[in-house]
C-alpha cells in the first residue's frame, strides 16, 4: 500500500450535503415547498412542480403494482421531452434504478440493453416489445393505496448508462443517488438556484443528462426542453435562448466549435456555458469570451464511471493561449496522476489519471472482473475506491490538471465514447466479412474534427451501403464509421496484424467520390448551397453522398435543420440519412419532383 503523499495529487473542497438522501426526495421537498413553480417548460406546454410530483408519484404506483421493488432496473424508451422525466422521477420513486433507452437505437440494439440490464420492466409509448417484462405507458397510474419505498440509502442505484465496451459488447455504469447528490450540489459545478434555468441539450443517454436533470430540479430551478433539430441549428438555438432566457447551457465540444464559429455572440444572454465531452477547441473560446462579456465558461472533464464531471475548469482569456486545462476536482472529489505501476508520479510529470471520492460509481452491471479491474481501493483514502480512467495527465504546481490523451484504443467522438473493439466485432459478425478494424482520423472543417473510418475485408459482394445498414440495424449513430472501405484484404504487418499504417487515408482516395455531375435542376443548386455552406464540401456534385465526405450523424442533423429552414419541410435526420445524395434530397425536397436549373 502507497503511503506517501503523491505530488501530483489534487482534492476538491470538503463540504457538508445530501449524502444520505435519495434524488427523489429532495425533489420532493422541493415540489412540496413550491407546487406552483415551473419545472419544465417546452414550446407548447409548463409543468409545475406540483404536476410533475403528482405524475410522476402515479406512474410510480403503477410500476410498484407492476412487481417493481427497490433496486430493480426500470428501462425507459422514450424521447427528450416531458414524458422521459417523468418516468426517471417516477422510476426513482418506485426504488428503481433508471436506465434510458433513447428512440433513435436501432430496435436490436435497444432490446440487447434492455435484456443485458435483466430490466424487470419497461416504460414506453411506443407499440413494440422489448422483452418478455412489463410495458407501461408514460400516462399509467397505480392505486393509490400502493406504498412507495421509503428511507432509501445514499448507495441505492439511481440509474444506468451503457457505454462502447472494448470486448465489443457494451456495459452498463451503475451509477447511486449520493454520487449524483455530489454533482448537484457542488457550487463550483453551476449556480444551484432556483433561478436556475437549463436549456437540455443532450441524449436521455449520455451521462451529462445528471447534471441537466437534477441540477435545477433539485434546486428549485427549471428545465427547457426543446426539439433536437433546434440545439444543432444556430438560428433555432438563439432563438430558443432569446424565448426561454436560460441560464445554463452545456454542450459538447464539437458541437460548441461549430457553433461558435458561425455565430460567437449567441451564448450572450446566458449565464453559464459548460462544454466537454472532448478536447476543447481554445481559438473558439477566446472568441465567445470576446463576444460574451461576464460569461462564465466551465470546461467539465469525466467519465460516466465518475458521474459526469469529475473536475472543472472555469476558463479565462489566460488560457485560450494554449491547451485548455481540464481543471480541479469537484468538491468530496480527488485526482491522482500516477505511473505504470500506480506509484506518485511528480508534479508537471506525465501519468494515467485516477478519480476518487463520492463520485465513484458502484460500478459495472454484473461484469464483476471488469469491475475489479477498473474499480480499486483508493491507497491515498483510507475506505475509499478509485477509478482507473485510460486517460492521460499531468498536474501542475496549482493542482489544475491537463489532459493528454489515451493510454489505449478508446475515442472520443463529438463527445461520445466510443471503443472501436464494438464496431469491429459488430461488422465481423456479418457473414460476408472476414475481418474489420476501425481507426479514427482527423479533419479540420465544418463536419468536425475526428471520424471514424472502418476497413473492411470481405469474401463476397457486400458493398458500403449493405454494411452501412447492417451498422444501422444494430449501433447508435454515433458509432458508425464516416467512411467504410471494402477490400478483398486487409495489409498486415511482419506480426500478422493489420497494418493500420498501411491503411488508406479516405481524404485522400478520390476514387470514392462519385463521377463528377453538376448540378442540374433548381433544387439540386439549392441541396448543393447548403452542402457547401452547412458542410464546408466544396463543389458538391449531384451524384455525391454525404458519406462519401465521411458525414457523421452530428453532421446530417445540421443539414436536416438547416433543410427544414430552408424549404419550409419537416426533414428528419432519418430522412437524411435514407437519401444521402445531392440528386435524392433535391427529389424529396420537390415532393418526387425535379426543375429545370435557374438560367
Amino acid at each position: 500500500m502507497i503511503k506517501s503523499r503523491p505530488a501530483a495529487h489534487s482534492h476538491g473542497p470538503v463540504i457538508d450535503y445530501p449524502r444520505d438522501t435519495t434524488v427523489h426526495e429532495v425533489f420532493a421537498a422541493v415540489a412540496s415547498a413550491a407546487p406552483e413553480r415551473e419545472a419544465l417548460l417546452t414550446p407548447d406546454r409548463t409543468v409545475t412542480y406540483g404536476e410533475l410530483d403528482a405524475s410522476a408519484t402515479a406512474l410510480a404506483r403503477a410500476l410498484a403494482a407492476a412487481g417493481v421493488s427497490p433496486a430493480d432496473i426500470v428501462a425507459a424508451r422514450c424521447g427528450r421531452g416531458i414524458a422521459w422525466v417523468t418516468a426517471y422521477l417516477a422510476t426513482l420513486k418506485a426504488g428503481g434504478a433508471f436506465l434510458p433507452v433513447s428512440e433513435k437505437e436501432p430496435p436490436m440494439r435497444a432490446a440487447l440493453l434492455v435484456a443485458d440490464s435483466g430490466a424487470t420492466a419497461v416504460i414506453t409509448d411506443a407499440d413494440e416489445s422489448l422483452g418478455e417484462i412489463p410495458h407501461l405507458r408514460t400516462a399509467d397510474a397505480g392505486p393509490a393505496a400502493t406504498a412507495l419505498p421509503s428511507c432509501l440509502p445514499g448507495e441505492q442505484p439511481a440509474y444506468v448508462l451503457y457505454t462502447s465496451g472494448s470486448t465489443g459488447t457494451p456495459k452498463g455504469v451503475l451509477v447511486t443517488h449520493r454520487n449524483v447528490m455530489r454533482l448537484v450540489t457542488d457550487p463550483g459545478v453551476a449556480d444551484y438556484s432556483p433561478a436556475m434555468r437549463v436549456l437540455q441539450t443532450t441524449a436521455v443517454s449520455f451521462d451529462v443528462t445528471t447534471f441537466e436533470i437534477w441540477g435545477p430540479l433539485l434546486a428549485g430551478g427549471s428545465i427547457v426542453l426543446v426539439a433536437d433539430d433546434t440545439i444543432v441549428n444556430p438560428r433555432r438555438l438563439a432563438a430558443a435562448i432569446e424565448r426561454f432566457r436560460p441560464t445554463t447551457l452545456w454542450l459538447t465540444s464539437p458541437l460548441f466549435s461549430q457553433i461558435a464559429s458561425q455565430d460567437s455572440a449567441l451564448f450572450r444572454p446566458l449565464r453559464e456555458l459548460l462544454v466537454g465531452g472532448d478536447v476543447v477547441v481554445s481559438r473558439h473560446v477566446a472568441a465567445v469570451l470576446e463576444a460574451c462579456p461576464g460569461l462564465r465558461v466551465v470546461n467539465g472533464y469525466g467519465p460516466t464511471e465518475n458521474t459526469t464531471f469529475s473536475t472543472v475548469h472555469v476558463i479565462t482569456a489566460d488560457d485560450v493561449t494554449g491547451p485548455i486545462p481540464i481543471g480541479k476536482p469537484l468538491a468530496n472529489s480527488s485526482a491522482y496522476v500516477l505511473g505504470p505501476d500506480r506509484e506518485p508520479v511528480a508534479d508537471g510529470q506525465d501519468g494515467e489519471i485516477y478519480l476518487g471520492g463520492d463520485g465513484v460509481a458502484a460500478g459495472y452491471l454484473n461484469r464483476p472482473e471488469l469491475t475489479r479491474a477498473r474499480f480499486t481501493a483508493d491507497p491515498f483514502r483510507p475506505g475509499g475506491r478509485m477509478y482507473r480512467t485510460g486517460d492521460l495527465g499531468r498536474c501542475r504546481p496549482d493542482g489544475v490538471l491537463e489532459y493528454l490523451g489515451r493510454i489505449d484504443d478508446q475515442l472520443k467522438v463529438r463527445g461520445y465514447r466510443v471503443e472501436p473493439g464494438e464496431i469491429e466485432q459488430t461488422l465481423r459478425a456479418h457473414p460476408d466479412v472476414i475481418d474489420a478494424v476501425v481507426v479514427p482520423h482527423e479533419r479540420d472543417d465544418n463536419l468536425g474534427g475526428r471520424f471514424l473510418t472502418g476497413y473492411v475485408a470481405s469474401r463476397g459482394e457486400v458493398d458500403e451501403h449493405e454494411l452501412r445498414d447492417y451498422l444501422a440495424a444494430r449501433l447508435p449513430a454515433q458509432l458508425i464509421p464516416g467512411f467504410l472501405i471494402v477490400a478483398p484484404e486487409l495489409p498486415l504487418n511482419a506480426h500478422g496484424k493489420v497494418d493500420k499504417s498501411a491503411l488508406p487515408d479516405p481524404l485522400a482516395m478520390p476514387d470514392l467520390l462519385a463521377e463528377y455531375i453538376a448540378p442540374r435542376t433548381i433544387a439540386e443548386e439549392r441541396i448543393a448551397g447548403l452542402w457547401q455552406r452547412i458542410l464546408g464540401i466544396e463543389s458538391p456534385g449531384a451524384l455525391d453522398s454525404l458519406f462519401d465526405y465521411g458525414a457523421d450523424s452530428l453532421g446530417i442533423a445540421r443539414l436536416a435543420a438547416a433543410m427544414t429552414d430552408e424549404f419550409g419541410l419537416d426533414v428528419t435526420v432519418s430522412a437524411v440519412f435514407s437519401r444521402p445524395t445531392v440528386e435524392e434530397l433535391a427529389v424529396f425536397t420537390s415532393g418526387g419532383t425535379t426543375g429545370s436549373p435557374q438560367s
